[in-house]
């Protein structure tokens, strides 16, 4: 035997069914508002807190400036002017005829520089430095000594007969903070005074640096 559905019964059912839709619209409201307590706070960037990141980062790199920087100034402190031009025009005359004059010196940050003015007034040829790189001894007071660079054409600087040789000797280095005066031996293995020799022996010293 089927029921019959009156409209009162139709009526009761479509009340019930709207609170149950609105029950479920209040859960959702509620649920979505509140705040899920493990997920991390969200910090919004102002320009305030970037400025403080940007001069933070920019002390650091002054720093790292300023550390580099103090080797080089400590290198700078250490190392010495070069010493002036020289005028030196000291000359010696060997018993063989022959006149040696050292005219100048040049200092340089690789070599050091003696002009100098030789004449052979003997009969015969000259050896002005016979054995080439160590026919020129150039040592300051110090005890450091600074290595003749002979020309390769002319290694032992000879000179003919009545003939003169003007020009430049190098040596080898930079030149002693320390040092206060310089001498130069020419055929330091020849110390001979003999009229007839062809190695004249010169000595000059006490060549005083000018700082």
């Amino acid at each position: 035997m089927k029921k019959r559905v009156t409209r009162k019964t139709s009526k009761a059912l479509v009340t019930f069914m709207g609170a149950i839709a609105f029950m479920t619209a209040c859960s959702s409201a509620t649920d979505s508002g509140q705040t899920n307590e493990n997920e991390p706070e969200v910090v919004e960037a102002t320009s305030e807190n970037l400025t403080i990141e940007d001069e933070q980062e920019a002390e650091q790199d002054e720093g790292k400036e300023e550390i580099q920087a103090e080797p080089d100034q400590g290198k700078e402190a250490n190392k010495t002017e070069l010493p002036e031009k020289l005028q030196v025009d000291q000359q010696l005359i060997h018993d063989n005829g022959t006149v040696a004059t050292i005219e100048s010196i040049e200092f340089g940050e690789e070599v050091i520089t003696v002009n100098v003015n030789v004449k052979n007034g003997r009969l015969g040829d000259i050896f002005f430095a016979h054995t080439g790189r160590k026919g020129l001894v150039l040592e300051d007071d110090t005890g450091v000594q600074y290595p003749f660079l002979p020309p390769n054409d002319n290694e032992g600087l000879m000179i003919g007969t009545g003939e003169q040789l003007s020009g430049a000797l190098v040596f080898l280095g930079r030149v002693n903070g320390e040092a206060k005066e310089l001498s130069l031996t020419v055929n330091p293995h020849r110390k001979d005074d003999n009229e007839r020799t062809s190695t004249p022996y010169f000595f000059f010293e006490s060549i005083e640096i000018q700082r």
